[in-house]
């Protein structure tokens, strides 16, 4: 119940945080040339799903890739296409879809500052911050998808810590669902379940006991149950769990120039400490970083 986690004058500061939000996106979305055609391809693929019935719940979308360096399994399709399909294939029922995402993203960063900190302020302020994040106003503005795995991400959190503080089964439930939920949106998720045994490791070290790793045991029978039908496709059909690390890792990855490098001569220790070095730049310096249509206007992460 909402009701517990969230008193009514907090809920409606989140819901004024949450228009604040959404009018920003809507200013920002409205700039010529803001588009990537990823969001475009992806409502694509939504709009022209098959039933439901005759989806293959576990395979990847889109099946044929000619058009699109990635594939992502069905849920992300699904969850966008009655959006298209109720207010029409439009740019702004694309920009519509990804709105239920941000809203929760704000609800449940809102509740993870207030764990964090007592004062009330210091959650406004964290909320805030997001809101006016540049990465967050550029991204979530368009019709593409990184707002699911965020906000999966802070979910899975949320419940791991109601879990460590109030020891409820359905805490342990829900951090398993939510877990396995975001492996089904983005790659860009996969550092969740490190995340959470890192801070299992951390609390049971510091507690020595294994007693959160008991409270835990739940969520992660519930995790694997999830996704045992994909990883079973993944692993007999088409794996799309290491798709994109396979694509943009360092060292051998199909969009890494490393191996020329190191034939052209070059040390691996100085083309590391130069790939370190670019990408803490790549934060405030403009012009460096970006792929294909990703280079956010040639813009530092945080500009």
């Amino acid at each position: 119940k909402i009701s517990t986690l969230i008193s009514k004058r907090e809920l409606v500061i989140v819901f004024f945080l949450i228009i604040l939000q959404l009018s920003l996106l809507i200013y920002f979305s409205g700039f010529p040339f803001h588009y990537i055609q990823d969001e475009f391809i992806a409502a694509y693929i939504s709009f022209h799903l098959p039933p439901l019935t005759n989806i293959n719940w576990f395979s990847i979308f889109p099946i044929d890739k000619t058009e699109w360096v990635n594939q992502f399994p069905v849920l992300l399709f699904i969850l966008q296409k009655p959006f298209l399909h109720v207010f029409g294939p439009s740019l702004e029922s694309i920009r519509l879809s990804v709105f239920p995402y941000i809203v929760l993203t704000i609800l449940y960063l809102f509740l993870l500052a207030k764990e964090y900190f007592s004062s009330r302020l210091f959650s406004l302020l964290t909320v805030a911050i997001f809101i006016f994040l540049a990465p967050n106003l550029y991204l979530s503005s368009l019709g593409v998808y990184f707002g699911s795995s965020t906000f999966f991400f802070l979910a899975s959190l949320y419940y791991f810590i109601l879990l460590k503080k109030n020891h409820k089964r359905k805490h342990a439930i829900l951090c398993g669902i939510f877990s396995a939920l975001g492996y089904l949106t983005l790659t860009s998720y996969y550092i969740v379940l490190p995340t959470l045994l890192m801070f299992l490791s951390i609390e049971s070290a510091k507690e020595k006991s294994l007693r959160l790793t008991k409270l835990l045991l739940p969520s992660l029978i519930i995790f694997f149950v999830i996704l045992l039908p994909f990883g079973v496709y993944a692993l007999t059909k088409n794996n799309f769990f290491t798709e994109r690390f396979n694509q943009v890792n360092f060292l051998y990855g199909s969009l890494s120039n490393t191996q020329e490098q190191l034939h052209s001569g070059l040390q691996l220790p100085e083309l590391i400490k130069n790939h370190i070095t670019t990408n803490l730049r790549s934060l405030y310096t403009d012009g460096l970083g970006g792929n294909n249509d990703y280079w956010f206007g040639h813009k530092a992460l945080f500009n």
